[in-house]
């Protein structure tokens, strides 16, 4: 008898899903944002943000090397980090904080700062470019500083501290 009635339960609450799928969701649309929906605004920022990551390793890595393999790695990181920087203001456009960001509200009240760092990021990627074809060691050196400067200045300013680990004892 109980196992009939946790099954009606379930049945009902089906239906109430479908039809608010159906009709545009009213309570369940209130809701999708709390239970876990993702916003596509989000989703995008992340993979933006994810690349530019990347990148900064690939660069790191990569100038570290030698040869035209770490020549071509070095490059195509500094122009691919600066194409992405120039992307960073209109990806962060629209004020959406729906979980998984780790965006402060910090970034919409300072709009035209958190701009500039994006520009500065650009920039800094645009200088590396030239040290790289200038073959200018110092130059890289100086520059991937710089850049994962440009990139510490807004994940410190605009940027959920990151949770510290435990230290194992």
């Amino acid at each position: 008898m109980k196992i009939a009635r946790w099954t009606s339960w379930g049945v009902v609450l089906l239906l109430a899903v479908a039809v608010a799928g159906c009709t545009g969701g009213g309570v369940f649309d209130e809701l999708s944002g709390v239970v876990g929906a993702k916003s596509e605004t989000v989703l995008a920022r992340k993979k933006l943000m994810k690349k530019q990551g990347g990148l900064m390793k690939q660069i790191v890595t990569a100038s570290k090397g030698e040869g035209y393999a770490a020549f071509s790695l070095l490059r195509s990181g500094a122009m691919d980090m600066a194409a992405a920087a120039k992307k960073i203001p209109g990806a962060f456009a629209k004020e959406d904080l729906t979980p998984p960001t780790t965006a402060l509200a910090k970034i919409w009240t300072e709009k035209s700062t958190f701009d500039q760092g994006a520009a500065n990021l650009a920039f800094s990627a645009q200088i590396l470019l030239t040290a790289v074809e200038n073959n200018d060691k110092a130059g890289i050196a100086n520059a991937v500083k710089t850049v994962g400067a440009n990139c510490g200045k807004c994940h410190k300013a605009y940027r959920v501290p990151p949770k510290k680990k435990m230290m194992k004892k």
